[in-house]
């Protein structure tokens, strides 16, 4: 992969602020209205002062940067001398940087002012920082070290996000919670309740794997609400690391593209009970080993199946494409289609089997066993 410039990334960097600090001032002077500050007078002058500054600043370092002495102040910035001193200095603007996101959010805005221009704006100065800390530490190229200070940012605040959860207080904390909490309880209802009561017939692999703190007896819902937090996280994370593991790269670009992976599954908003499907094609199939991938197809498709009823080609479909995507087309004619042919139909197959085998104890039940948990939640 070739190395993107310094005097290209300076120049997009910058682009990039002159035109946030434009939205970033509009949004500012917008909500200082709202709130019924005069702007000339209170504090929030400042900012907006320090957003005009970047524009003008940023303008003309963009015009330097178009002149023949941009090679000059591009060099200057890459070759840093690698010294006890800087490495120091590297610590502390990485964990200054870090920390500037965090203490302007929460003890400069607030709720104050959270819009996402201003907040979107320290955060690419803070990122910047805290590359250029990894730069007197590494002395790697600046975009790399830009990319992955952004990433892992991404993975730390999706992480914190969902551990955000973790509490004891006594009532939903989301849409939902205390309803799939009880789903979940279904499972061991003869314990809990004293009573058989139907399984969910809503997600039940989710539900089931939100189950499994019920094995021990007497946790807290803290400990449950943990659990819930630790499924999305380490499902989501174990998906990214088996995808990015059959790219075959190495080093740095195998780590950044990993983080990118756990950041795009979450804005694709991928539930963590298909991230088990997701995990056994990526896992198991191999053009090598057919056989050994068909297996992988038909346990995903029963987790599929018992899943929901839009995820039942998907397994198969995934395979399906990694077989298009690794195999040669040359020389095999019509034979090339029979594999994704018997693994699609064995997919499909494997996933309806599951949906029936789960529906099937339904039809045996008593209605007032099925109704219980209608009941119970109305």
């Amino acid at each position: 992969m070739k190395p993107t410039s310094p005097k290209i990334f300076w120049q997009t960097f910058i682009t990039a602020t002159i035109l946030l600090s434009g939205l970033a001032i509009y949004q500012t002077v917008q909500r200082v209205a709202e709130l019924e500050i005069t702007l000339w007078r209170s504090k929030w002058i400042l900012l907006v002062g320090l957003f005009a500054l970047n524009i003008f600043a940023g303008a003309f370092v963009l015009r330097q940067l178009s002149s023949d002495r941009a090679s000059f102040l591009t060099e200057k910035l890459v070759a840093i001398p690698q010294s006890r001193l800087n490495q120091l200095a590297g610590f502390v603007l990485l964990a200054f940087g870090f920390s500037l996101v965090w203490v302007v959010r929460l003890f400069f805005f607030g709720n104050i002012l959270p819009q996402i221009a201003p907040i979107f704006w320290v955060f690419l100065w803070a990122s910047l920082l805290q590359a250029f800390g990894l730069k007197l530490l590494t002395g790697k190229d600046w975009s790399v070290l830009f990319a992955v200070i952004v990433l892992v940012q991404g993975v730390v605040y999706q992480t914190f996000g969902h551990l955000t959860i973790v509490s004891a207080y006594p009532f939903s904390i989301g849409y939902s919670e205390a309803g799939r909490h009880y789903y979940a309880s279904l499972f061991f209802a003869k314990s809990l309740y004293g009573t058989e009561l139907a399984l969910p017939f809503l997600h039940p692999t989710r539900y089931f794997l939100m189950s499994l703190p019920f094995l021990v007896d007497g946790l807290p819902l803290w400990a449950h609400r943990l659990w819930q937090s630790l499924l999305w996280i380490g499902l989501t994370a174990a998906s990214s690391v088996f995808l990015i593991r059959r790219l075959n790269l190495k080093g740095w670009m195998r780590f950044a593209l990993t983080a990118w992976a756990f950041v795009y599954f979450f804005q694709g908003a991928v539930y963590y009970h298909l991230q088990v499907c997701v995990i056994l094609i990526l896992a198991g199939v191999s053009t090598k080993h057919p056989w050994r991938s068909l297996l992988f197809i038909v346990l995903a498709s029963l987790w599929a199946g018992a899943s929901r009823v839009n995820w039942f080609p998907v397994p198969a479909m995934l395979a399906i494409a990694i077989y298009l995507l690794e195999t040669p087309l040359e020389g095999k004619g019509w034979r090339y289609w029979l594999t994704p042919f018997l693994w699609g139909v064995c997919g499909l197959a494997a996933a309806f089997t599951a949906q029936f085998a789960f529906i099937l104890p339904f039809q045996a039940m008593p209605m007032h066993v099925i109704s219980v948990p209608v009941l119970l939640l109305i």
